[in-house]
């Protein structure tokens, strides 16, 4: 039996900005379908999805100009809070504890998990799980009223639209990298980080008008294994039994897959569904208009606001070209 959980109006504090090694500020959807994973694991469920919705983030740190003028982000710095040797200490100043590189934020977002089960378990279960649980590294400080709900279109329709109401969800948009890589002649990467610095006349230009391809971002999908798993690793994190006998814990290097991703808003994703579903159109005049040739790149958001079950993302392991990848989709 599949239902939801929607757990809206999350508050974190202090939580991981950095999505991976080479990114700052992706929306965290690997920590959101790892976080729903966890909680599925104690109250012995399934998880089969995440919606993710975007509220707002603070970024802890200061806007920064160089001598060229240019303005850059520079995240807040941790000091190290114990003292193991001599070497923790600044090189700078012999009396302050060297500096830990990290980047933190505040987030407030909105989760929808789909989970599978016999049954569902107590509510009061999963609201004190929230209430120990971190997210992303953060600790929640405060959510909305978290219900069940039944896992069918209306109802997921119901609970974007009155539950949680505003928001921003995230698309995968993998399709619009691959067209403006064939458009453009280009290789992924070059396409890739030219999309992220198109301006509207830019995506016009691309794409045409009526794209609506507003708020494109970056953020980690995945990890590609660069070696075959192996359990004789030392120094790595260990899993253990109730009795705290060790568990052989296969560990591997990998790196990170950083994809395309958009924002939509609820509204405007809603707004596409009671346009289509409106029973005010003149259909005389309509059978007049000439038929428009469908546009590939709007198509995911008609398809999304008729099925937002679509909305979902998913982790799964495949081969690609003979080595394993750890990938979030969407199965739009």
């Amino acid at each position: 039996m599949s239902f939801l959980a929607v757990i809206p109006h999350i508050r974190v504090q202090g939580a991981n900005l950095q999505t991976s090694g080479i990114l700052l500020g992706g929306v965290p959807l690997m920590a959101s379908t790892m976080f729903a994973h966890a909680l599925a694991r104690k109250l012995s469920v399934k998880d089969t999805g995440v919606i993710y919705i975007h509220h707002d983030r603070q970024d802890l740190g200061e806007i920064l100009k160089d001598n060229y003028n240019r303005i850059f982000f520079h995240p807040a710095q941790r000091r190290g809070s114990a003292f193991i040797n001599k070497n923790d200490y600044s090189s700078k100043n012999p009396n302050a504890l060297s500096l830990q590189p990290t980047a933190s934020c505040h987030l407030h977002l909105s989760l929808v998990i789909r989970f599978d089960g016999r049954r569902r378990p107590r509510l009061a279960d999963l609201q004190k799980l929230l209430m120990n649980s971190r997210f992303a590294g953060g600790q929640i400080t405060s959510y909305g009223e978290v219900e069940w709900a039944d896992d069918n279109e209306k109802t997921l329709k119901d609970v974007l639209g009155n539950t949680i109401k505003t928001g921003f969800v995230v698309l995968d948009r993998q399709d619009v990298l691959l067209a403006y890589q064939q458009s453009q002649n280009l290789n992924r990467l070059q396409a890739f980080t030219r999309l992220l610095a198109l301006t509207k006349d830019g995506l016009n230009h691309a794409f045409g008008e009526h794209h609506g391809l507003s708020f494109l971002s970056a953020t980690n999908l995945g990890y590609a294994l660069l070696e075959d798993p192996k359990t004789d690793r030392t120094g790595v994190r260990q899993a253990y039994t109730l009795e705290q006998a060790v568990i052989p814990t296969p560990h591997a290097y990998a790196e990170p897959l950083i994809g395309l991703v958009q924002y939509v808003s609820i509204r405007q994703l809603l707004n596409v569904a009671n346009a289509q579903n409106s029973d005010n159109l003149d259909l005389y005049e309509e059978e007049q208009k000439p038929q428009q040739p469908p546009n590939l790149i709007t198509e995911p958001l008609r398809q999304l606001s008729d099925n937002p079950q679509e909305l979902f993302w998913q982790y799964q392991w495949q081969t690609h070209d003979g080595g394993d990848v750890f990938l979030l989709r969407q199965s739009i």
